[in-house]
């Protein structure tokens, strides 16, 4: 009765998965044509990308840590100047 009214749970997985499966399918056509030393270049060209791609995040996330903990010091910077306007 549940699958009745919710569907099949795995209908619904398979329905989500298959644009993912049929771009996979796509890229497929692209690499089966190339010979194994046109896929070793392409394997290192993939990893190049992927440690820019890293370096670009961990450059970021360092960004990231400085702004916070520059506005986190701010603010509690400000919290203290509202206390002590209060005082006066």
């Amino acid at each position: 009765m549940l699958k009745r009214l919710l569907g099949d749970p795995n209908a619904r997985k398979l329905k989500r998965y298959a644009p993912i499966v049929s771009d996979i399918n796509i890229l497929e056509e692209d690499y089966v044509s190339l010979s194994d030393d046109e896929l070793r270049t392409q394997v290192t060209e993939f990893r190049s990308k992927i440690e820019k791609a890293s370096e670009s995040l961990k450059n970021n996330n360092a960004h990231t840590y400085q702004f916070l903990e520059e506005t986190s010091c701010t603010e509690e910077q400000l919290h203290i100047s509202k206390i002590e306007a209060r005082k006066i």
